[in-house]
């Protein structure tokens, strides 16, 4: 997700919550609502997943903006373990890392934190019940975590020494080691460890121990080229060297340990799951290495030269390996269309010979109650891992979600779109019919759904013809058959539907001829007939307000905005009538002419959320400010502060 969409969906927490429940706040009193989450299924990237050797079907993934998750096994779905999150703390749903102690598995660390939200506040969550409940342990004076940043897809950071669950280590972005005697209550800087002057924004990229009976015995892992990136420390971190023979030219993103001690290792000119400054991503290699002798063997999957970065081998067989790539796009025919995405490979014989399990057609989709999912590639393919008591059961992720198999080494392998439970799509706008669909949404990365169940996936899929990210979506009250969207650039920008959102066609132009208008916010007027578009042209530049009453036929440049800000909102009685707040002055703005002319009535605090119209009230609209909710019933002229 990007960080431009995360700013669009706190900006509209208010809105969600407005929209639900404003038509009913004047006419009931107030009672405890029930919240729930609106069942859509993945629709973002699960960064990684671990599992526990100690304990069977103890399961967890990770999201880059979606928290934590545990599987539930029984009910074949995710549990959701950091929706306790507030805003004050909302970076923690980026969770960079996790590790199981597997000498109390009741034991569970995530790695929380996020760049751009709260200041960076970072913690270490200390669970001892799995996840039920959390101790926070804030690092931040040490050091930061970004969950939502560059080689989010690589790891583990944070290790348990798997005889004494006591020491962990921590590897940073940009702090170097870390390690804590006392089970990540406190921390202490390893300050001999060899390279912990990083100059990107990744860092350390893992941290392992060895777990073929050697005590003490801890790898670190480090995002550079050119130099070494591989170490090993035989004395619990107090000295350190670099591996001899390993490859300086590719950064090393997974390793799985086999159960006579050797290491797979996935490598890749870059930090996954996307290209970035410290790599374009598109070559590596997988490596053989057996630490006892020294030895390293090059096992790349058909010679072939890519991006590799998830591997998992079987607990019982050390000759049985997987791996994925990330960030390529090759066919994948497993569903009902051709979709181009990332490649997995699978060898019984140690990596001496492998099978493409997408180029040779191996591969199965099936997608449950998940309609949208059928239509989509396993791309970003960051993570794989084998169940250590299951070797036909795998979990994949993807920046979609993650797939799930139970027959890793049959002929044919179908694949589940396992993402019951987990819910990490990015809200940019809703808006609720009067009839029909129970809620529209716009979504980031993934167009938005209409949903008639709230607690079901929707049977039709995401919007189509699909524009990507769709930053706002609008209703006429009066007329719910009436729907608008707009976003991305790269489609047209803006689509309008007739039929509650189940079909969607382009405007017939756009404004001034300007095929690169895109994003913003749309609104309908009360009767349907006319839209007013707030528009970009170029990521940076500032947004033009624009007025249809044709669906584009002709398009008119509104006038009397003084403030780039403004938030236009339509009056959800009066058809003519339309507003607009500017959050940089607080200027609430009235056109009595269907949008197009604008004139300031009044002036409010500048701190405000969504001002919005209220359903069967004429010029009356709700402002909610940093001081509380304010209501005009004279179309913005006069406010009052609600008690």
């Amino acid at each position: 997700m990007t960080e431009r969409n995360l700013v669009y969906m706190l900006r509209n927490l208010f809105f969600v919550a407005f929209i639900l429940f404003a038509g009913k706040m004047f006419s009931q009193p107030a009672m405890p609502y029930d919240w729930n989450t609106v069942c859509i299924g993945g629709g973002g990237f699960v960064s990684g997943i671990v599992t526990s050797a100690a304990c069977e079907g103890l399961v967890y993934a990770r999201t880059d903006v979606g928290g934590a998750y545990q599987w539930d096994a029984d009910n074949q779905s995710w549990i959701a373990l950091t929706d306790w999150v507030g805003e004050d703390e909302l970076g923690f749903l980026g969770i960079e890392s996790m590790a199981i102690d597997e000498n109390n598995t009741d034991r569970l660390y995530l790695c929380a934190g996020t760049s751009y939200w709260n200041n960076g506040k970072s913690a270490i969550l200390i669970s001892e019940d799995r996840g039920k409940t959390f101790k926070k342990i804030d690092v931040s004076d040490k050091f930061r975590f970004h969950g939502n940043g560059i080689g989010r897809g690589g790891g583990e950071r944070i290790a348990v020494d798997p005889a004494d669950g006591r020491i962990l280590f921590c590897g940073t972005r940009a702090d170097g080691l870390w390690k804590s005697s006392d089970g990540a209550l406190t921390w202490t800087k390893v300050e001999h460890f060899p390279d912990d002057k990083l100059p990107d924004e990744n860092g350390i990229t893992s941290v392992f121990f060895d777990l073929s009976g050697k005590r003490s015995k801890v790898f670190v892992t480090t995002s550079v080229m050119g130099r070494d990136n591989f170490f090993v420390s035989e004395d619990c971190g107090n000295t350190w060297k670099a591996v001899e023979g390993a490859r300086t030219d590719y950064v090393i993103q997974h390793v799985a340990q086999a159960s006579d001690g050797t290491l797979y290792i996935c490598y890749a000119n870059g930090c996954p799951p996307h290209p970035s400054g410290l790599g374009d991503l598109t070559q590596g290699a997988v490596m053989k290495y057996n630490p006892d002798t020294g030895d390293w063997q090059d096992i790349t999957p058909l010679h072939e030269s890519q991006p590799y970065c998830g591997v998992s081998v079987c607990r019982d067989n050390p000759d049985k390996v997987v791996v994925s790539t990330t960030n390529i796009y090759k066919l994948q025919c497993w569903n009902e269309k051709n979709v181009f995405g990332d490649e997995l490979y699978r060898s019984a014989d140690g990596g001496n010979t492998w099978t493409a399990l997408f180029a040779e057609k191996r591969n199965k989709l099936r997608h449950g109650d998940f309609e949208w999912g059928g239509k989509h590639s396993l791309h970003w393919a960051a993570d794989i891992e084998i169940d250590p008591f299951c070797a036909n059961r795998a979990w994949v992720v993807s920046g979609n979600g993650l797939f799930m198999t139970e027959h890793l080494w049959e002929d044919t392998l179908v694949w589940t779109f396992q993402v019951e439970g987990i819910e990490e799509t990015v809200p940019l706008s809703f808006a609720t019919p009067a009839s029909g669909a129970t809620l529209l949404s716009a979504i980031g990365d993934y167009d938005g759904f209409r949903h008639e169940s709230l607690s079901r996936s929707p049977s039709g899929g995401r919007f189509s013809p699909c524009m990507g990210t769709s930053s706002s979506i609008a209703c006429a009250v009066l007329a719910p058959r009436i729907v608008a969207r707009s976003g991305n650039r790269e489609s047209p920008g803006a689509y309008y539907s007739e039929d509650n959102g189940k079909t969607w066609k382009k405007f017939k132009s756009l404004p001034e001829g300007n095929d690169n208008l895109w994003g913003g916010t749309i609104v309908l007027s009360a009767n349907g007939k006319t839209v007013v578009w707030r528009a970009y042209e170029e990521q940076d530049c500032l947004p033009k307000l624009y007025m249809s009453s044709d669906w584009g036929e002709k398009w008119i440049c509104c006038e009397g905005i003084m403030d780039e800000d403004i938030i236009p909102v339509a009056d959800a009685v009066d058809d003519k009538f339309f507003y607009g707040y500017s959050r940089t002055s607080g200027t609430v703005y009235l056109s009595k002419d269907g949008g197009r002319c604008f004139r300031e009535v009044s002036r409010m605090k500048s701190d405000g959320g969504n001002m919005q119209s209220v359903p069967g009230c004429a010029g009356t609209l709700l402002l909610p400010l940093s001081d509380g909710l304010w209501i005009s019933e004279n179309y913005g002229t006069c406010w009052k502060k609600l008690p």
